[in-house]
Parts: C-alpha cells; structure tokens; sequence
C-alpha cells in the first residue's frame, strides 16, 4: 500500500494534469501585444481598429470586436485575438492583421505565421500611412425581388469587400461579395452591392473595407439591417401606406429633403423611377379609389 507521500505526490500529478493541460491547450495559437503611436503614445479606444485573415484569403475576417477579439487601453495599449476562433486555422498558415488608428492616420500590418505555442506576444508600432478611405454612411434598401441592396459613399479608384455575418453571432464576418479568393481579387467597384444570399426574414451586421489594388484600408463600422419584403408605396418603412409617404416623395423630389427609407417602395407605377407619375399614383390610389401601387411587380 502507497504511503501518505506518495499518494500526495500523485493527486499532485493528477491537479498539474487537469489544471495545466487544458490552459495550454486552449491558448494554442493564440496572440497579443501591446500597440504603440510612432511618438510612444498609445491609442485612444474609440479610434483604434483592426481585422485579421488568414492563409491570404479574406474571406473570413475577425476584427477588434469579434468574440475572444479585442483592444483595451489600459496602462499600455494591448491587441489580441485567438486564432481557435477562425473556423479553419492550423499553425504555420500566414496570416495578416491590419491596425489603423484614425486619430493621426497611423496604421501597421503584422505579417507572420499562426504560432504553435500559447499567448504569442507580438507587440506592434504604428508609422504614417496612407491609406484606402473608409466608406461612410451605409444605408440599406430592399429591392423588387426582395433582396438587400446596400449603398454607402464611394471613393473614386477604390473597390470595396463586403462581409457579413448573422446578427446575433459575435464570432467572424465572411465575405460574400467575392467568397473563396485571395484578398487581392475582386471587390466591388461602385458603391452598390446587392446581397442575393441572404435570408428573407433575417437579420445580418454587415462590416465594408476598401481597397485600392492590393491595399487595404480601415473597416468601416458594423450596420445592421432585416431582409424583409416591402409594401409598394411605404417609403418610410412603417408598414402603411398613406398620406405620410406622399409627403415623403414631395420633400424628396421638389425639397431638397433626405432619401426616404425604401425609395424603391416609391415606384408607385411601376416603370422603374421614381418621379412625379408615382407621387400622383398615390394620390389616386389613396384619394380617388385608384389602382393600388404595384411597383413593377
């Protein structure tokens, strides 16, 4: 029979073995360090961004506020992310994370290879650069077929990727514009981009980057929007169609006022614009017992 030394010494072995494994298990891959302005300085929270990709392919990318995804301020400021969260990661595959700081137009990409050990530290220092502008003011539509049509402020010369991922999840956005490619094909070269895949019914966060060749730019933020079949003639988007919605049309088209919420439902008649025919559509519609608004359907 084992005396009393021993057997402490072997429920010791099994703790090391229960505690120590997992940790190192989990941590595998996983990466960090802090993040440095050219000057010393650190960057503020609300300017710091960046995204990661792996094996040259963009298209699944993890950015600073993806689950296990992060950058604190703190005394220092500190980036980390665990590759384990990519769907497909094994150590050795290249990877590329871009850092950009919006407050001084600094930025840094980090080029090395998924590491093998446990909390690899890769500290990072920002220089001057110039780079690809971020595209501003995203705003969905839902076209004729239902489908989602995304629009947002475009710069000359540059394409755009589009990445999406279901709303509720806090994991990593994937690509739909242009699946399955190295990060330097495709893009969208306009500032239109129709969603053909997404679910009628569901709810997405989508996240853009521009790029000018094989340089890219800054994400932009994460907008959400619901694929849903609209009424013909609700260009506000509050699910009647009435007064309100003329008055909408006139602002739009003889005041100066802001696009309505779903122009599209604004094609009274169905000829493909939207124009006086369609505001005086409605007026029949709703005060003359004309035909209701079909929009082209």
């Amino acid at each position: 029979m084992p005396n009393k030394t021993d057997l402490i010494h072997k429920i010791g072995i099994m703790l090391a073995s229960i505690i120590l494994i997992p940790f190192s298990v989990m941590a595998q891959g996983s990466i960090f360090g802090s993040v440095q302005n050219s000057s010393g300085g650190t960057p503020a929270q609300s300017t710091m961004s960046f995204y990661g990709f792996i094996d040259n392919s963009d298209h699944e990318i993890r950015i600073e506020s993806c689950i296990g995804a992060g950058y604190e301020v703190g005394s220092t400021g500190n980036w980390f992310d665990d590759f384990q969260n990519y769907l497909s990661e094994a150590p050795g595959m290249p990877y590329q994370y871009h850092f950009y700081n919006a407050d001084d137009n600094q930025g840094h990409i980090l080029s090395k290879s998924i590491p093998d050990n446990s909390f690899q530290q890769e500290p990072v220092v920002l220089e001057s650069v110039s780079w690809p502008v971020t595209p501003q003011n995203i705003v969905s539509e839902v076209n004729l077929d239902s489908r989602l049509v995304l629009h947002w402020d475009s710069t000359y010369g540059q394409s755009y990727h589009i990445y999406r991922r279901e709303s509720t999840s806090g994991g990593s956005f994937f690509r739909i514009d242009d699946p399955g490619t190295v990060y330097t094909d495709g893009g969208v070269n306009d500032s239109t981009y129709v969603d053909t895949t997404g679910q009628f019914g569901s709810t997405y966060s989508y996240v853009i980057i521009p790029a000018n060749g094989s340089l890219m730019g800054p994400h932009s933020d994460i907008y959400t929007f619901t694929i849903s079949q609209f009424l013909c003639g609700d260009v506000n988007n509050d699910d009647y169609v009435n007064v309100l919605d003329i008055l909408e049309l006139i602002d739009y088209k003889f005041r100066e006022g802001s696009e309505p919420d779903n122009l599209s439902a604004g094609d009274a008649d169905g000829d493909g614009y939207v124009n006086v025919l369609d505001i005086l559509a409605l007026i029949d519609y709703k005060f003359r017992e004309g035909p209701a608004p079909t929009c082209g359907r």
